[in-house]
C-alpha cells in the first residue's frame, strides 16, 4: 500500500474532512513536503469547531515525524523557539492556536509563524543579542481563522486551510506508529530525486505541493496540478 494511502487510512479513522476527495490528499501531501529541499514553507490550519477532530491530525503528524506535540498555551514561546531552531527535516505540530492567548505570547507566536515561512526567517530575543531559525513547515489546529489576521496579509498564500467536519475517534497516543516514521523517511531514499525533478515543472506558490501530490500519489504533475486547482477553488470561501 502506497504510505499516502497509509496516511489517508489513518485519518478517516479519526476525523471526517470537509469535501474529503478534495482536501484529503492536500493535506497528506502538505504533511509529506521535506523541509530540506525547500526553502519555502507552508502552515497547514486544520480548522473546525471540534478541538479533537481537528487536533487528531496534528497528533498524527508529530507521531509521522516522531517530534513533540506542541501546544500554544502550555508551551512557552521560547520553547517553541528552540524546539525549532534545534532541529532539521522537520514539521512542528502545534495545538490549541487561538487568538485569545495572553497578548505578548499571541504576538510572539504570530510573528514566529511570519517569518518561519522561509528557510532564513528568524526571531530575536527582545535585546536582539541572539537570533533563532524558526524556518520550517507547520501544521497548526484551530478553531479560529487566524489565517484572516492582517499580520499574515503577505504570508496569506502560505496557508493551507483543511476544514474539518466531524470528530469520529480518538488519536491513540499509545499505538506504536513507528512503522508510519519509518515509511516516510525510506519514501524519501527513493522519492527525493522525482520530487526536485518534479518542481523544476511546476512554478507558482504551489509547485512544492504540486511536486510532493505527484510523488507521493505517483501521478503526473499535470494531474497534481489540476488537483490543486480544485482545492484552490473550494477553499476561496475560506478566505
Amino acid at each position: 500500500m502506497l504510505l499516502a494511502q497509509q496516511l489517508e487510512n489513518v485519518v478517516q479513522q479519526m476525523t471526517r474532512l470537509e469535501n474529503e476527495e478534495i482536501t484529503l490528499p492536500i493535506l497528506i501531501s502538505s504533511m509529506m513536503i521535506p523541509s530540506t529541499l525547500t526553502t519555502k514553507y507552508f502552515i497547514t490550519v486544520v480548522y473546525g469547531n471540534d478541538y479533537d477532530a481537528t487536533e487528531n491530525i496534528t497528533k498524527l503528524a508529530s507521531k509521522l515525524y516522531d517530534v513533540t506535540l506542541l501546544s500554544s498555551i502550555t508551551s512557552t514561546y521560547a520553547g517553541i523557539r528552540n524546539h525549532i531552531a534545534k532541529k532539521r527535516n522537520i514539521l512542528i505540530p502545534l495545538i490549541d492556536v487561538t487568538k485569545e492567548l495572553e497578548k505578548k505570547k499571541r504576538e510572539e507566536l504570530f510573528e514566529m509563524l511570519k517569518v518561519g515561512v522561509n528557510e532564513t526567517g528568524k526571531v530575536f530575543t527582545p535585546k536582539k543579542k541572539y537570533g533563532y531559525d524558526v524556518g520550517c513547515p507547520k501544521i497548526l489546529s484551530t478553531k479560529e481563522r487566524i489565517w484572516k489576521e492582517a499580520k499574515f496579509d503577505d504570508i496569506r498564500d502560505r496557508f493551507i486551510i483543511i476544514p474539518t467536519v466531524e470528530f469520529i475517534e480518538h488519536f491513540d497516543v499509545d499505538y506504536d506508529y513507528t512503522p508510519l516514521f519509518k515509511a516516510r523517511e525510506e519514501f524519501w531514499l527513493s522519492a527525493a530525486s522525482e520530487f526536485e525533478q518534479n518542481l523544476k515543472l511546476v512554478e507558482g506558490v504551489n509547485r512544492q505541493l504540486i511536486a510532493m501530490m505527484a510523488a507521493i500519489y505517483d501521478i503526473s504533475v499535470s494531474e497534481a496540478v489540476d488537483k490543486v486547482s480544485i482545492y484552490q477553488e473550494f477553499v476561496k470561501k475560506y478566505f
